[in-house]
C-alpha cells in the first residue's frame, strides 16, 4: 500500500433519485478530469485508487463482503467474489476508458445488491457453488 491515493467518492451512481438530473449533468463536468486523474495514478506504482460507495446508505453486510472479496482478498472470501471480480476484469478489458466501464457496470451492481436482497429474504440461493 502506497502513502498516495485517489480517492473517488460516490462516482458509481446509477442516478435513479429525484435530483438526480441535477447531479448527473453536473457530474458530466468532472468525467473527463477524473478519467485522465485515474488513468495517471493508474500508471504510478507509487499512488493506488480508491473508489468508495454508500449505495444510498444500502448497502447489506452480504453485498459489502462480496465487493471485498473480489478486489481485497479477505481471510474467509465469498464465493460470489470470485464472480465478480471476473467480471470487473471483463469489463475493465471491453471499455475504452473508466467512464464506460463504470457505465458498464452498473446494471451487473445493480443485479448483485438485488441478489443480496433476495438472500436476505430467504430467497437467493446459489445452485452452483464450489464444494
Amino acid at each position: 500500500m502506497s502513502r498516495t491515493a485517489v480517492l473517488v467518492i460516490d462516482m458509481l451512481n446509477a442516478y435513479r433519485h429525484p435530483d438526480a438530473d441535477r447531479l448527473a449533468s453536473n457530474t458530466a463536468d468532472i468525467i473527463e478530469p477524473l478519467t485522465e486523474l485515474i488513468a495517471r495514478a493508474r500508471t504510478d506504482e507509487d499512488v493506488d485508487v480508491v473508489y468508495v460507495n454508500d449505495n444510498y446508505g444500502d448497502f447489506t453486510a452480504d453485498f459489502a463482503e462480496i465487493v471485498r472479496s473480489a478486489d481485497a482478498a479477505p481471510r474467509e472470501p465469498r464465493p460470489e467474489g470470485a464472480g465478480l471480480e471476473a467480471m470487473a476484469l471483463g469489463f475493465r478489458a471491453n471499455a475504452r476508458d473508466d467512464f464506460e466501464n463504470m457505465r458498464l457496470q452498473f446494471p451487473a451492481y445493480d443485479a448483485l445488491y438485488a441478489y443480496c436482497k433476495l438472500k436476505v429474504e430467504g430467497k437467493g440461493n446459489l445452485e452452483h457453488v464450489a464444494r
